[in-house]
């Protein structure tokens, strides 16, 4: 295999195929093939606009479950098990949690952190017909097709494992069909190939299997009206015929038929899905993957892309990885590619793949943004535009995001911006309740490479936008004055700051001499590339913090994910357990050098702790008090295990300070100023939290954070 120009272009036209498909059928969802006609007629584009597109099941399963490549290295069950306890919240986000024997997904959860010995979670014999046959392991298997370019067979193997975690049946056909599909489109000829070779892969006496064949050979028969085909698939393949809330093999028959009268075109393909009905944000989403590598990001219509800008929001437990953007997963995808088949990337992919995970805007896919926008008090228009370019062989020729403005005049302007961090009341639907902790933090420094020509003289100057009281600080004294053709690089530093959630970074462009007087002229600058280098420096009152309304009944201090509990803002953050362990987390996964200190109060029970290098809900450290102890600990998988204890005094009702000092590889803790253990040769890089268990309550007063 090699990584070139080609198929970089079909893994970004997959991804974001991926998410145009979900966001195109996500107002439909559940809607029949008869609502949709009478209230759409004939759907060409999309049939409902969001501002911004929040969370759904459909992304965050292959955006997270490639994931096992990146921390384990390898796919198998075990592995995948662990994945899935990673960065799953339990009962909100990341799936539909309709409840234990009715939601897969939720059922699966439950019996894993109950403790169901290995590979037993999602299958039949444990969970019965129903659950096992549902939609889920079709819809979240796309990752293994774009991680295996033309292997279709390795792609079902793994599609197949992680499935397993969640379903069995059918419910593991589906993933290896879809996976298979979407590795096949790679070099398929047409989609009457990618058919033959995903059919290929699944057991011929399965009842996916039997109706697949079924529907295609009746699309064969029929090849001018997908209409027909559909009443014949609502007829003996409908919904009438199966148990459960959204079983696959109906909307498995949805993705056969569209696929063969799309003809391999994206957009005929993906309303032919959704005007069709049932679960059309999954099915649409599985078709946008296969025709997106199929077509690459070059065939698909310029008019589906606006809407998404390049923006993923996710709802896994960890709230930095839940702002994404499809750059930021289709590079994910490359570097595991890369590692999976042992070939090496162009040139400038490999320089990228070695920065942080989501700190480089490198704008080299096709059409990417990383989610940068634009706005003007003043009404001047602007446009984006990616001007990157390849060679065939995928090495960066040319990169940037063009900023065009066809009219301008002195002392007008405009910004350039980046969001990193967002708040409910900026979407328009929250049905998989993101919880979101910002990109950029005070003491980042943001390094921004720009280019001008022929703009005559121009100002640029950095700012940020703060969370909590709304103000916008214009970074003056870091303002550069462009005039006429420049190379230049802006850097600024988010001042170490109290009480602030950088909402916003961005830069304002102001026109100083750019035409004579009273005349409008034409401007146009590049925004070459932007990386954040992570250097925190702040601290919070943590009775400061607002707290982030999802729904009346979800809710979340802002800047923080969490796994369960319950949370509250008022003087302090105050939260609670049952049983299981409670835990929040805020923060970087990248960040390495830190000190981490936190006041809290210990009101009830017994176990009181803070996190750190926190990768997910079942990768962290933790210390803290314990019963008459104080103790460090390391959390893997589904338990504990001590790494540290000592016998240590502590009071309920009396302020405790805990401090961690991480260094490379070691860690240095304190309790109330005294050094209580160093601890050589840990895995000490991510984010910050707190955490208790076992019918606990805990407030925090303030906690600080520190580059070393």
């Amino acid at each position: 295999m090699k990584i070139d120009k080609n198929l970089i272009c079909r893994l970004y036209g997959g991804w974001i195929g991926k998410v145009i498909g979900v966001i195109h059928g996500a107002n439909t969802e559940g809607w029949t093939y008869e609502k949709i006609g009478r209230v759409f007629g004939e759907i060409t584009t999309y049939p409902f606009f969001f501002r911004r597109f929040a969370a759904d099941d459909d992304i965050n399963g292959p955006l997270f479950f490639q994931r096992v490549l990146l921390d384990h290295g390898n796919v198998d069950v075990g592995s995948c098990e662990d994945t899935f306890l990673n960065y799953v919240s339990d009962g909100h986000g990341f799936f539909w949690w309709g409840g234990y024997g009715v939601s897969t997904e939720h059922t699966a959860y439950k019996n894993l952190v109950s403790g169901a010995k290995t590979g037993t979670s999602g299958t039949r014999m444990l969970n019965g017909k129903v659950l096992a046959n549902q939609i889920g392991g079709q819809i979240f298997s796309d990752c293994w097709g774009f991680l295996n370019p033309g292997n279709e067979t390795q792609a079902a193997r793994m599609a197949a494992t992680m499935a397993s975690v969640t379903h069995d049946e059918d419910g593991l056909e589906g993933a290896r069909f879809i996976s298979g599909a979407i590795a096949a489109a790679y070099d398929s000829k047409s989609v009457i190939e990618i058919f033959e070779r995903a059919f290929a892969l699944l057991d011929p006496g399965s009842g996916y299997a039997s109706m697949a064949r079924d529907v295609w050979n009746y699309c064969n028969t029929n090849p001018d009206s997908w209409r027909s085909a559909f009443a014949y698939v609502s007829e003996k393949y409908g919904y009438q015929h199966y148990q459960g809330v959204c079983h696959i093999i109906p909307n498995a028959a949805v993705i056969v038929l569209s696929l063969y009268y799309g003809g391999g075109d994206f957009s005929k393909t993906i309303n032919i899905a959704n005007m069709c009905g049932w679960d059309t944000d999954c099915n649409v989403g599985n078709l946008g993957s296969i025709l997106g590598v199929y077509n690459s990001i070059h065939g698909i219509d310029p008019s589906w892309l606006g809407m998404v800008n390049d923006f993923i929001c996710a709802s896994s437990s960890m709230g930095y990885l839940n702002i994404q953007t499809v750059s930021d997963a289709a590079m994910l995808s490359l570097r595991l590619i890369s590692k999976l088949y042992d070939c090496p990337l162009p040139r400038g992919w490999s320089e990228a793949a070695k920065k942080n995970e989501g700190q480089l805007f490198h704008f080299f896919f096709p059409t990417s943004t990383h989610s940068v926008a634009t706005r003007s008090g003043d009404g001047v228009p602007v446009k984006l535009e990616n001007i990157s370019k390849m060679d065939k062989d995928g090495n960066i020729v040319k990169s940037g995001l063009g900023i065009i403005v066809p009219m301008i005049e002195n002392n007008q302007g405009f910004s350039i911006f980046y969001n990193s961090y967002y708040t409910p009341g900026m979407f328009d639907d929250n049905r998989y309740l993101p919880d979101l902790s910002p990109k950029i933090y005070p003491g980042d420094t943001i390094a921004a490479s720009f280019s001008t020509k022929d703009c005559g003289r121009i100002r640029l100057t950095p700012f940020f936008k703060d969370r909590i009281s709304g103000r916008i600080f214009q970074m003056e004294k870091e303002s550069v004055l462009v005039e006429g053709c420049s190379d230049f690089e802006l850097r600024f530093r988010i001042p170490s700051s109290r009480n602030i959630i950088v909402e916003e970074i961005g830069w304002t462009v102001l026109a100083c001499n750019v035409a004579a007087r009273e005349t409008k002229t034409d401007l146009s600058l590049t925004l070459k590339s932007v990386e954040i280098i992570d250097s925190p420096s702040y601290s919070m009152d943590c009775g400061r913090i607002p707290t982030e309304v999802w729904t009346a009944v979800d809710t979340c201090p802002a800047g923080f994910s969490y796994l369960r509990g319950a949370m509250e803002i008022d003087e302090a953050l105050s939260f609670s357990s049952c049983y299981l362990p409670t835990e929040l987390y805020t923060g970087n996964t990248n960040w390495r050098n830190i000190a981490f200190e936190a006041s809290f109060i210990p009101n009830s029970g017994n176990q009181h702790y803070v996190l750190f290098s926190v990768q997910g809900s079942s990768r962290s450290f933790l210390a803290g008090f314990e019963n008459e102890c104080f103790v460090v600990k390391k959390k893997a998988s589904r338990g504990y295990s001590t790494l540290f204890s000592t016998q240590f005094a502590w009071r309920h009702g009396e302020k405790a300070v805990v401090r961690v000092e991480l260094k490379d590889k070691n860690a240095c803790i304190f309790a109330n100023g005294i050094r209580i253990a160093c601890l050589d040769g840990l895995e000490t890089g991510g984010c910050i939290g707190f955490a208790n268990e076992k019918f606990s309550n805990t407030s925090v007063l303030e906690y600080s954070v520190e580059s070393i």
